[in-house]
């Protein structure tokens, strides 16, 4: 389906009056190429915090009571057509430790909307699970005890050694692998931990970029260890080449791929009648921009480490 927008930020642009009309035309007959349905994700916020919504309740998706994912959000997120679904979402990453968040749930009566049952809500609605491997807590080792617990055979083999993650998967009601493929590594890394929400999580304050790609290929060949497939994330920002070329000179052509949050339309203000003019402009205006961005991006990408 195609649809040809005359943007109201072009009309207003070149001096129409404030009573021009935008036209919007559908062609439902013209295809014009495929969309690559990995776009169609969502947020599964769990942060690790006393508030009950998050971390017991994932936001709404997850009933502790039956222990099982809200059957509503199911039936919308396959109506909406979701197909991939990140965890545990947000600044709340930062100090995150995910070991806290499996195993039995009357062992974690804080934490019961945890690794485990944001699993099963991907299997519920048949979407795909990003994870977001904490940046400000943590070592190599737990990010590498992670892909075990997703992706390690419950046979015994416990290919990190210490303990047997993927026997504690099987015992939180997921025996076979997971098969997880995309981690991030952190969230908004640059703008510091937040340590001052996070109260009892160690202390760091802010990583340099060096320092971030210098612990990305840290991480990333301890993962790798326990599964080659998987493929790891690194924190970028639009605009902000202080962090992004530093940080992808030193991570070079082992980057697998960049997280960009393009933060579109970027209105801010009430849509009451003055308002909602500025809106629409900001709206129309937003695919563009976001291509730009990413055009932008891959520039430097391709102009740092060649490809």
């Amino acid at each position: 389906m195609r649809i040809a927008l005359t943007c109201l930020a072009i009309a207003l642009a070149c001096g129409a009056q404030a009573d021009r009309q935008a036209t919007i035309t559908v062609h439902p007959a013209e295809e014009i190429g495929q969309v690559n349905p990995l776009i169609f994700g969502n947020n599964q916020l769990a942060y690790m915090d006393p508030r009950d919504e998050y971390a017991n309740r994932g936001a709404g998706i997850w009933d502790p009571e039956t222990r099982a994912p809200v059957p509503e959000y199911v039936d919308l997120a396959r109506e909406a057509g979701i197909t991939i679904n990140r965890w545990p979402g947000g600044c709340g990453v930062h100090y995150y430790d995910w070991k806290q968040t499996v195993g039995p749930v009357e062992d974690r009566p804080e934490q019961q909307f945890g690794l485990p049952e944001f699993l099963k809500f991907c299997a519920a609605t048949d979407s795909i699970p990003v994870l977001t491997v904490s940046d400000y807590w943590g070592t190599p080792a737990d990010a590498a005890d992670l892909v075990e617990y997703c992706n390690g055979p419950a046979d015994g083999s416990n290919p990190n050694g210490g303990e047997d993650w993927a026997a504690v998967r099987a015992a939180d009601g997921i025996p076979e692998p997971v098969g997880a493929v995309w981690f991030e590594y952190g969230n908004e890394t640059w703008h510091g931990g937040h340590w001052r929400l996070q109260r009892d999580r160690p202390r760091v304050d802010f990583l340099a970029p060096e320092d971030y790609g210098r612990l990305y290929h840290e991480y990333r060949d301890a993962m790798r260890a326990v599964d080659p497939d998987i493929r790891l994330g690194a924190v970028m920002h639009p605009g902000l080449d202080d962090w992004n070329r530093p940080l992808l000179e030193t991570i070079g052509p082992d980057l697998d791929f960049g997280i960009l949050h393009i933060y579109l339309p970027g209105f801010r203000g009430d849509t009451d009648p003055e308002n909602y003019r500025g809106l629409m402009q900001a709206c129309t205006a937003a695919g563009p921009q976001s291509a730009h961005e990413y055009e932008e991006m891959d520039a430097l990408v391709d102009e740092v480490i060649g490809r």
